[in-house]
């Protein structure tokens, strides 16, 4: 099963049944989270390097898919709550300066959890890092 799948499945369970809703289901998508995050880094890395200096990254379209998950009902349900941002599956450090930083960066980063979004910014921006909170596990 392809690892986008995964993490759909995952969200949609915890989401929609509630016998998935537990500790468990909740585990269940924080794992899948990570292995997106784990396929993302793994993709980007096999590309040509001539092809990520066009400023659109190889992933765009597997990112593309995280953010509607996490705009969708099931993403900011679950985020509100259980405190898993699916939108952490996304590793913004693979993505290459360009139009992505400028244009989807300030959309995408608010579906995030604080926790993670603070430890990126834009190319020529320095990171802040976020206050502790209750926060996010994915």
């Amino acid at each position: 099963m392809h690892p986008l799948h995964v993490l759909r499945s995952r969200l949609v369970n915890l989401h929609k049944l509630p016998e998935k809703q537990n500790d468990k289901g909740e585990l269940q998508l924080v794992l899948a989270i990570g292995v997106v995050r784990e396929f993302l880094k793994r993709t980007a890395a096999i590309e040509p390097a001539e092809r990520v200096a066009t400023g659109r990254s190889p992933i765009q379209r597997y990112v593309n898919d995280i953010v509607m998950m996490a705009r969708g009902d099931a993403g900011k349900k679950v985020a509100k709550r259980a405190g898993i941002y699916v939108a952490d599956a996304i590793d913004p450090s693979l993505i290459p300066a360009g139009p992505f930083w400028e244009k989807a960066w300030p959309r995408i980063k608010p579906l995030m959890s604080s926790e993670w979004s603070g430890k990126y910014s834009a190319p020529g921006e320095k990171a802040v890092e976020p206050a502790p909170s209750s926060g996010s596990r994915g």
